[in-house]
């Protein structure tokens, strides 16, 4: 089988290019199958993920924007990939194109942009509408054009059928997985390794993520402000807010991070509050896991939520949201709170700082629920998925795309 793969997401920091990467490692120690990767100019140069890949992995440079993103994903590269056949094309992060009839697969990891549209359109009446339009013809592509959809949780593909009116039987949900690399500490060296890479000691309140609105960092702000008042037992662990502070490529991170540092300066938290910016998912932020009394995530949405299964596999406590995919990826493993209610974020940091019985339930129970989930799993189910649309293609009386006959 050849497969022909959209890889501009190897150079995201995000989840789409932590699920990448993981991905196709794990699909080249898997699968001997023919693999094409698509990838920006800048990337075939600057991109070490792309250099980690196997060489016999053939390149292709794909053209320049152009007037713009829009027009280049509908119009140009249609053209493009079509000079460049292949058995079955995998868009792995929320990208849709035209393919003809080629088989297509695509993992929609969310449905961010219609739960948050300011986010991603802004106010202004023309680049909403032209951004609501953009994405509307994705949705149609995705509903009549993809052989398979691929959702990395359950609850991302109760949303997708919901608001994309996809049908259920062409959606696959394929969880994500958590790097071994993500584990407790197995030796002493766990306060030299934070001093030295974070400056930090062990027992601190962690939140690890973007700090996007949705990700709801204000509220872990606020509730943790309302600690100084309660009495804990001891003195209260600073924060430790790890998350990119600077992205030229969406000045709207930047704003809210502004944001941010305004209000725990406004609530007189600066010695407290500890903004450590991007942490990249290696051994640095494994060592953060780690050292933290707690990981707090409260997210109003997720697609997945990888902070949550990496802090888990990790032994660290967690706090999260019980919305969305939170509650599928933490299971039993985490303490579930309603994120829109600062008091009762509040107290479920109080419970984990005052009762160290339950900390130690969670330490315990947390790898256990992060065990669920190995990206070799996603990896061999995702190849099943890609072969089982190459083969409803070869299939002489194959039904058309989006048929009910077209599962795994």
């Amino acid at each position: 089988m050849h497969i022909g793969i959209d890889g501009r997401a190897l150079s995201n920091w995000r989840g789409f290019g932590v699920y990448l990467r993981e991905l196709l490692a794990e699909i080249d120690r898997l699968s001997k199958h023919q693999v094409t990767l698509f990838v920006d100019a800048d990337q075939s140069q600057t991109t070490g993920a792309l250099a980690a890949l196997p060489q016999a992995w053939r390149r292709i440079i794909l053209p320049p924007s152009g007037r713009s993103a829009f027009w280049r994903e509908e119009m140009r590269l249609p053209r493009f990939y079509r000079d460049h056949p292949v058995d079955v094309f995998f868009h792995p992060d929320n990208n849709v194109c035209w393919h003809g009839r080629q088989p297509m697969v695509v993992t929609w990891h969310d449905s961010m942009v219609e739960m948050f549209p300011d986010y991603f359109f802004g106010r202004h009446p023309w680049r909403r509408t032209k951004g609501q339009l953009a994405h509307w013809l994705k949705l149609q592509l995705l509903r009549h054009a993809a052989s398979r959809v691929i959702t990395v949780s359950e609850s991302s593909k109760r949303d997708l059928c919901r608001i994309g009116d996809v049908a259920p039987e062409r959606v696959v949900v394929v969880h994500n997985g958590v790097h071994p690399r993500f584990r407790p500490p197995t030796d002493d060296t766990l306060a030299d390794r934070l001093q030295q890479d974070h400056g930090l000691t062990p027992g601190y309140i962690l939140y690890a993520g973007g700090l996007n609105p949705h990700k709801n960092v204000e509220a872990l702000i606020r509730a943790y402000a309302t600690l100084l008042d309660r009495p804990l037992g001891g003195t209260l662990p600073p924060l430790v807010l790890a998350g990119k502070l600077q992205d030229p490529e969406n000045p709207y991170i930047v704003t809210s991070a502004r944001q941010l540092q305004d209000l725990v300066r406004q609530l007189g938290l600066t010695a407290r509050v500890h903004f450590l910016g991007y942490v990249p998912p290696d051994e640095h932020l494994v060592t953060l896991y780690q050292g933290a009394a707690m990981l707090v995530f409260p997210s109003l949405y997720e697609g997945f939520g990888l902070p949550v299964a990496e802090a888990l596999a990790c032994g660290t406590p967690v706090v999260t949201a019980n919305r969305s995919s939170l509650p599928e990826v933490a299971g039993d493993a985490a303490l579930l709170i309603d994120p829109t209610s600062v008091p009762e974020l509040a107290g479920a940091m109080a419970r984990l700082l005052t009762d160290p019985a339950l900390a130690q339930q969670l330490r315990e129970a947390g790898p256990r629920q992060a065990a669920r989930f190995r990206w070799e799993t996603t990896a061999r189910q995702t190849l099943a998925v890609l072969e089982a649309a190459v083969a409803v293609q070869r299939t002489p009386a194959a039904a058309p795309a989006g048929s009910p006959t077209h599962t795994v």
